[in-house]
C-alpha cells in the first residue's frame, strides 16, 4: 500500500505538462477540475514519443535525471532497534516510490535518522520526513517517461465537498470529498474519526452527489474550453443537500485506497466503484461515466491538435 506521503503527491502532484505546453495549468488555478498527464496512459505515450522527436522535451528529461542523481551523494543513516543501517537519499526515493520497505521498516513510523555521520547527531523522523515534495515529482517523472512505473487508464482530478449520511435512519451526517473520477469508480475520503465511528460502524451510508453539473461541459471539444467552463463552476460542484441525488453504498463495499498514519493525517481515502454504485443509482452513475468518456475525447483532440 502506498504511504501517506504517496497519498499526499498523488493527490496534489504538480503539473509537469506546464514544461511541455500542452494542458497549461498555473498554482493560481481555482477550478475544482484538472487533468493530469500522468493520469493517461496514451498522455504518457504521447509524451514517450516526443522525447524522441523533440529537443526541448529530451532536453527537460536530461535536466531532472541530472538532478536526482546528485541524490546519490547524499547518504543516510538510519538507527532503529540498536541497529545502524547506511544508504543514500537516492535509494529512500526510489524504495518509496516502489512501494518497497526501507531495511524492513516502516516508512512512517519515526527513528532516529542523521545526514551528518554515522554518530549523529540524530533527529527522531519517519523516512518520508526525508523526502522533499519536488525531488519525489521528478522520480515519478523519470519513472512513468522510462517505463519504470505503470500508466494510469484515464481520471481526472474533480474535489468537490459531498455531504455522507449514515446510520439506520441516516441520523449521522458527516463532510467528504470527492477526489478523483476514473474509469472504474471514485476515489472519496472523509475524516479518520467519521470513518471508523461512522461508516465502519454502521450498515447503511448515503452519499450525496450533484450530478447534473457534468452536463455543462458536452459542449466542449477541447481541454481549454472544459476548462473555460469550469472556471463557471461553484467552489463545490457536486454538493447537494437533495435526497434523491443520492448513492447507497454497503460500507462493506469500500476499499481502502491508502495507508495513513494519525500523526501525519486525520483523512481516509477509499474507493467506491461505479458496479456498486449503479445498484441503487444507475442514471447518475450513466451521467458520471458519458462526462469522464467525453472528457477523454476533450483530451485526444488537444493532443491531436498539438501533434497537428
Amino acid at each position: 500500500m502506498a504511504s501517506v506521503f504517496s497519498a499526499k503527491i498523488h493527490t496534489d502532484l504538480l503539473h509537469f505538462d506546464q514544461d511541455f505546453d500542452l494542458f497549461p495549468q498555473s498554482e493560481q488555478d481555482s477550478s475544482p477540475l484538472h487533468f493530469i498527464w500522468s493520469d493517461y496512459d496514451e498522455c504518457c505515450d504521447y509524451f514517450r514519443q516526443k522525447i524522441k522527436s523533440d529537443g526541448d522535451v529530451a532536453k527537460l528529461r536530461e535536466q531532472k535525471l541530472a538532478e536526482i542523481s546528485h541524490l546519490k551523494n547524499i547518504p543516510v543513516w538510519i538507527r532503529k532497534d540498536s541497529k545502524l543501517f547506511t544508504t543514500h537519499l537516492f535509494d529512500i526515493y526510489e524504495s518509496h516510490l516502489q512501494q518497497k520497505t526501507i531495511f524492513d521498516y516502516d516508512a512512517t513510523v519515526p527513528m532516529d535518522i542523521s545526514f551528518i555521520s554515522p554518530s549523529g547527531p540524530f533527529k527522531k523522523m519517519a523516512i518520508t520526513d526525508c523526502l522533499n515534495i519536488q525531488n519525489y515529482q521528478d522520480f515519478v517523472f523519470l519513472s512513468l517517461l522510462d517505463n519504470k512505473l505503470p500508466s494510469r487508464e484515464f481520471r481526472l482530478r474533480l474535489h468537490s465537498r459531498l455531504l455522507f449520511e449514515s446510520g439506520e435512519q441516516f441520523q449521522n451526517t458527516m463532510l467528504g470529498s470527492l477526489c478523483q473520477v476514473t474509469s472504474q469508480g471514485i476515489l472519496l475520503k472523509v475524516m479518520a474519526n467519521d470513518f471508523f465511528y461512522k461508516i465502519k460502524e454502521t450498515n447503511q451510508l448515503r452519499l450525496l452527489m450533484n450530478t447534473q453539473i457534468f452536463e455543462t461541459t458536452k459542449e466542449s471539444l477541447t481541454w481549454n474550453e472544459v476548462k473555460n467552463t469550469a472556471k463557471n463552476w461553484p467552489a463545490h460542484p457536486l454538493y447537494t443537500q437533495n435526497k434523491n441525488d443520492a448513492f447507497l453504498i454497503d460500507p462493506k463495499e469500500l476499499q481502502l485506497a491508502h495507508r495513513f498514519d494519525y500523526g501525519r493525517t486525520s483523512e481516509v481515502y477509499f474507493f467506491v466503484s461505479f458496479k456498486h454504485l449503479s445498484n441503487s443509482n444507475a442514471l447518475m452513475v450513466k451521467k458520471i461515466e458519458k462526462f469522464l468518456f467525453e472528457m477523454k475525447n476533450c483530451i485526444k483532440n488537444t493532443m491531436t491538435k498539438k501533434s497537428a
